[in-house]
């Protein structure tokens, strides 16, 4: 699509830039944006952060890897659909701070599905143990939105479980390519990997709760 007979590159003209929204591996990203740049095309990567919800209200967060006059250059779109955004350093920095952001994310989701999953064996009301651990510092953004819906069985995608999963493939590479040690993302992998083969691909990523259920 970019590099091919009908590809990105047979459309150059000036000032022509390309911003990756997807969520890769920042080294494949330096590699594919220096193909762009020898072909005369400027390239970013722009991977966000939020949900359906925010990218229609443009509160996503965006996380940029790329040169600092490209992003000038397209500073008003990424205003547009983002209420923050961080310009993090060359290109692949965006991609490396988004697989950062979403070994979080995953690793808590399994967490939280674990003190739901504990407190329904011990016999007590999960949403009570909600309503205790959003009473402390430890409450999170999705302890507090997701958690009613996960306690209910709520699983509506704003991410499919699958590319949660693809995503933790793309954390365990990229922890290689920079010696990186992650162990709890490696075990998340697992897990999701897990959860995909039991045929849970299409829920919410909080749909960990389900495998870990059963």
């Amino acid at each position: 699509m970019a590099f091919g007979e009908d590809g990105i590159i047979q459309g150059k003209h000036e000032g022509l830039v390309v911003a990756d929204m997807s969520t890769i591996n920042p080294m494949s990203s330096r590699k594919i944006a220096k193909k762009f740049t020898d072909n005369g095309i400027s390239m970013i990567d722009t991977p966000v952060m939020g949900g359906p919800n925010l990218a229609e209200k443009g509160q996503m967060v965006v996380m940029i890897g790329g040169k600092k006059e490209i992003y000038e250059k397209c500073k008003l779109v990424f205003d547009s659909i983002g209420e923050k955004t961080f310009l993090l350093g060359k290109n692949g920095s965006g991609h490396a701070m988004k697989l950062a952001m979403n070994s979080q994310i995953a690793v808590l989701a399994i967490s939280l599905s674990e003190g739901i999953t504990l407190a329904k064996k011990s016999g007590l009301d999960p949403m009570t143990f909600l309503k205790v651990l959003n009473s402390t510092y430890f409450k999170t953004g999705m302890s507090v939105n997701k958690g009613p819906k996960m306690v209910n069985g709520n699983f509506e995608p704003s991410f499919f479980l699958k590319m949660m999963q693809k995503d933790l493939d793309e954390i365990d590479h990229t922890a290689k390519e920079f010696g990186a040690n992650m162990p709890m993302s490696k075990l998340a992998n697992e897990i999701y990997q897990r959860a995909v083969k039991e045929g849970l691909g299409d829920m919410d990523y909080t749909g960990i709760l389900s495998y870990l259920e059963k």
